[in-house]
């Protein structure tokens, strides 16, 4: 079903002519469920005032998976969703014959990738533009398969790339010329009330870790979990709690038997999926977001930006853009990627100088009202597509 936003109501001068058309968008994106960063900001794109304002947009939602533990295996229902929403596709085209097309592509390889090929050369047939926004990667690693590689040149040819920093474009740039690229950082809505520490302190001051992501291996809850057993030996003392849907049984079994061989149940917990009002008491009863990620399409996470928005210091890796979110030693501390030794160190750290964990959440705190607003992302988004409806 096509989702058409209102166009808010706004006081029209009086005049007899017509006000001028709006160009007609056509949003073809991921949306919740499964909730994961990019649906999330999907979510406001397509919510967003500031765009609706200047575009008549249809929305037209692309995901074939329900859950995270889903995403990349292939399901025959799958194949019948992607036929079904190629069908509603080429409805929507010679109904509405959109002027543009804003492209949100859900992967880089895989299933859902020759569905999103189907899908542009459909626009294509119609010679509606498109715009890409790309919240993963992995084209480079891709294209060392010929078949990939010649895909992607047709795919990006003659079209507009926004992607989420610079640091990502060395992934795409052998396919789009730099004069094609855009590049528009995240930005997500600030919590409702400033974020405060002081109604967590514990009687010994105790650190609080936090992971808030889905517990898969790529991820790195495992080698969270390693590096508090790494403390734990060391005597270090610390709270922490895992918060996430557990969508792989392997991994979920490998942590529980992390915590049971290295004495961890009274310092660590998990509480499973957490959203909205219990996400945010979460953030408010933490210290530190630990976010030890290795995920291949890691980009630009939202994770790492609510944890700021909420005063909290970040320990992540270098993976995707998270080094120009995170300033190393500033806002957060960078950690190697698959390494639970230096992991631990670094936090370490941060629970024997808790001056320093504070000041870093918030100069982090700072960052996030200077660059990661949602407004500032909603004007920087309708910008960017206004230029790119206007490029001739």
């Amino acid at each position: 079903m096509t989702l058409t936003l209102e166009e808010p109501t706004t006081a029209r001068p009086a005049t007899d002519a017509p006000p001028p058309a709006r160009t007609k968008l056509l949003a073809i994106l991921q949306l919740p469920p499964p909730v994961h960063g990019a649906a999330v900001i999907n979510q406001q794109v397509v919510k967003s005032a500031a765009i609706g304002d200047k575009f008549d947009i249809d929305v037209l939602p692309i995901q074939a998976a329900n859950a995270i533990s889903d995403v990349g295996r292939f399901r025959v229902a799958k194949v019948w969703k992607g036929v079904s929403q190629i069908a509603h596709l080429l409805s929507t085209l010679i109904r509405r014959r959109p002027d543009m097309a804003y492209y949100v592509l859900a992967s880089p390889t895989g299933l859902s990738f020759y569905r999103d090929v189907l899908s542009v050369a459909l626009l294509r047939c119609f010679r509606t533009r498109v715009v890409y926004h790309l919240h993963s990667k992995g084209f480079k690693q891709a294209a060392s398969s010929s078949r990939y590689r010649r895909l992607y040149r047709w795919l990006f040819q003659d079209s507009d790339v926004i992607l989420l920093s610079r640091l990502l474009y060395d992934d795409v740039q052998p396919f789009v010329p730099g004069k094609r690229c855009r590049y528009l950082p995240n930005g997500i809505p600030a919590p409702a009330q400033a974020p405060t520490r002081g109604d967590i302190e514990t009687s010994d001051d105790c650190i609080r870790l936090l992971y808030l992501s889905n517990m898969i291996y790529e991820k790195g809850p495992i080698v969270f979990a390693q590096a508090l057993a790494t403390l734990k030996r060391r005597g270090v003392p610390f709270k922490a709690v895992f918060a996430g849907a557990a969508n792989s049984e392997e991994c979920q079994a490998e942590f529980q038997s992390i915590l049971d061989n290295h004495d961890l149940r009274d310092d660590v917990s998990y509480v499973g999926p957490r959203y909205g009002e219990d996400k945010t008491k979460l953030y408010t009863q933490s210290d530190v977001l630990v976010f030890p990620t290795f995920y291949p399409l890691e980009c630009f996470p939202v994770v790492v930006l609510e944890a700021m928005s909420n005063g909290l210091a970040v320990v992540s890796t270098r993976e995707g853009a998270i080094s120009e979110i995170v300033d190393d030693g500033v806002t957060g501390l960078l950690t190697e990627t698959y390494d639970s030794e230096d992991l631990a160190n670094k936090l370490e750290r941060l629970i024997r100088d808790r001056d320093l964990q504070r000041s870093m959440g918030q100069a982090g705190l700072r960052k996030f009202h200077q660059q990661y607003t949602i407004e500032r992302f909603e004007r920087g988004m309708a910008q960017t597509l206004l230029e790119c409806s206007r490029r001739g």
